[in-house]
C-alpha cells in the first residue's frame, strides 16, 4: 500500500512536472488567507480517507506535494501534521471503512447504525472544535514564520546559525557562469516555458 501510494510522487518526479504543480497551487492560496491551506489539508485527508484508510499510505501520498506548497505560504509543518493527523483520528471513529472500529462495534455488539445514532451529535462537535483549532493556528503560524529580511552573506551566515548550522563565513568554492552574448533557439524555448510558468529569465 505505501509503495503504491508513492508512485504518484515517483510519477510527477520523473515526468517533471511536480515543480509545476506546486507554482500553480501556491499560485491558487498565495493570496488567500493562510488558514485556507491547512482547512484544505484537513478537507483533503478527510476525503482520501474514504478510499485510503491506512494512515502510512495517506502521508505518503499526500505530503510530499503538501509540505512544500504549505512551507511556501508560511505554514510550519507542524500545523499541517496536526490538520493531517486531526482528519485521520476523526475519520477513524465515524467511517465505515475503518475494520478496527467495525470489529469494536462487532465485539461490543452495536450496529454501525446505532453507533452513528448515538454519537453523531458528537461527532459534529469535534468537527467544529478541530476546525476552529486548525483556523487559529493558521492565523497565528502565517503571523511568526514570515519570511526574515536577510541581505548580504553575513546575514545569510547569522540567519543560519540561528537554526543551529555551522556555516563558514567564506565560501568553500566558487565558480563562474559563462551567458553566451547571443542566445540560441534552445534557450528562447526554455525561457517561453519558464514565462508560462510566471517566471522570465
Amino acid at each position: 500500500m505505501i509503495a503504491l501510494a508513492s508512485a504518484p510522487k515517483l510519477v510527477m518526479t520523473e515526468s517533471g512536472i511536480m515543480d509545476t504543480v506546486m507554482h500553480h497551487m501556491i499560485s491558487l492560496l498565495e493570496s488567500r488567507h493562510p488558514a485556507t491551506a491547512i482547512l484544505l489539508v484537513y478537507a483533503l485527508t478527510l476525503f482520501l480517507q474514504v478510499f485510503i484508510s491506512s494512515a502510512s499510505a495517506k502521508i505518503f501520498l499526500i505530503m510530499p506535494i503538501i509540505l512544500p506548497v504549505t512551507q511556501a505560504l508560511g505554514l510550519s509543518p507542524n500545523l499541517v501534521i496536526l490538520a493531517y493527523c486531526m482528519a485521520d483520528g476523526f475519520t477513524d471513529v465515524i467511517l465505515p471503512t475503518n475494520p478496527i472500529l467495525l470489529i469494536s462495534l462487532s465485539i461490543a455488539n452495536v450496529s454501525y447504525g446505532k453507533w452513528l445514532k448515538w454519537t453523531w451529535k458528537l461527532q459534529l462537535v469535534l468537527l467544529a472544535v478541530s476546525v476552529l483549532v486548525l483556523l487559529f493556528g493558521g492565523s497565528k503560524d502565517a503571523a511568526s514564520t514570515a519570511a526574515p529580511a536577510v541581505s548580504g552573506n553575513d546575514g545569510r551566515v547569522e540567519f543560519l546559525k540561528g537554526f543551529g548550522w555551522d556555516v563558514a563565513a567564506s565560501p568553500t568554492e566558487t565558480g563562474q557562469v559563462r551567458i553566451p552574448e547571443s542566445a540560441t533557439d534552445v534557450y528562447d524555448r526554455y525561457n517561453a516555458l519558464q514565462k508560462s510558468q510566471g517566471y522570465d529569465l
